[in-house]
C-alpha cells in the first residue's frame, strides 16, 4: 500500500538508515534543489531503476526500507509510488506537495 505523507513528516526521516528518498523528477529539475541523499529515478525509468536484475538498478533502493517518493508538486510521486507498490515494494509513500512545498 502506498501512503501520502506531509513534507514535515517526510523531512523528519531524512538521514534515517531505514528510509530512502526517491526523486521522480527529470534531471533538469534537480537544479531547483533536492532532498539530501535522495536517489534520482525519473518516472520514465523508475521500473528499470527498481528492478533488482536490471542493468541500471540502484542498490540504494533496498527492499525493506521506508521509501518516500517526491517530485515537484506531488502528482508524479503519487503515480510513481503506486508503480513501486505494483512492483511489490512495501512501505512506500509519496510526499504531498512535492519539493515546492518545502519552505
Amino acid at each position: 500500500m502506498n501512503d501520502t505523507i506531509s513534507v514535515r513528516d517526510a523531512l523528519a526521516m531524512v538521514g534515517e538508515d531505514d528510509a530512502v528518498f526517491v526523486d521522480a523528477r527529470e534531471a533538469g529539475e534537480r537544479v531547483q534543489g533536492a532532498i539530501p541523499g535522495s536517489v534520482h529515478a525519473p518516472c520514465g525509468f523508475l521500473e528499470f531503476v527498481v528492478d533488482l536484475q536490471g542493468p541500471v538498478h540502484k542498490p540504494e533502493l533496498a527492499r525493506g526500507k521506508r521509501t518516500v517518493v517526491f517530485c515537484a508538486s506531488g502528482v508524479r510521486s503519487a503515480r510513481a509510488s503506486k508503480t513501486l507498490v505494483d512492483m511489490a515494494l512495501k512501505n512506500v509513500a509519496h510526499m504531498a506537495g512535492g519539493i515546492i512545498a518545502i519552505e
